[in-house]
């Protein structure tokens, strides 16, 4: 029903917003309610905000069912455009390495040539990503798709702080 909810939600803005909310309040399954209500506000059927959405989450188990709620929820927030938002819900994923953000990294950077709105969010998504070597890896990578003229800059500066960071790392080991 999520994804029927979804489909309507993304297929029809028109559609009435309130008949779609309130068919997606039926569904018993609290990450399944949030994803549909989800949908709902991405598309842009409904002027409420991620209220109710983060409230439901809440209350589904922590851990890797959580984080897929979050990661379908991104994925729909990437499907529609809304790469701002995808970016700034990565940090409600808490049991990631940072594999979550190279995916993310990578969508954005392929789709940053045909929409410039994806090349400023995966400039956005770079802070978060260097916490993790994974993220970081995929980053760089999504860098040099999204602007494949400067990609000899990027694997410059990537080797230039992998240098730096592995010679700060050696020091530190033998004192």
């Amino acid at each position: 029903m999520a994804a029927a909810i979804s489909a309507a939600a993304s297929a029809s803005p028109a559609a009435g917003s309130t008949d779609l909310e309130a068919e997606a309040r039926t569904i018993k399954d609290e990450g399944w309610r949030a994803v549909a209500l989800a949908a709902i506000l991405i598309a842009g059927t409904s002027s409420h905000d991620f209220t109710e959405v983060d409230a439901l989450i809440g209350r589904v188990a922590h851990g890797n069912p959580r984080d897929q709620v979050w990661q379908i929820i991104i994925g729909q927030c990437l499907a529609a455009g809304q790469y701002d938002l995808a970016v700034g819900l990565t940090d409600k994923i808490t049991g990631d390495d940072g594999s979550y953000q190279a995916v993310l990294a990578a969508a954005l950077g392929l789709k940053a040539d045909e929409d410039k709105a994806a090349g400023d969010a995966l400039l956005r998504l770079l802070p978060s990503c260097a916490r993790h070597p994974q993220a970081a890896y995929g980053a760089c990578a999504a860098l040099a798709m999204a602007f494949p003229a400067d990609a000899t800059v990027i694997a410059g500066a990537v080797a230039q702080q992998a240098t730096a960071t592995t010679t700060t790392t050696a020091n530190h080991n033998r004192d």
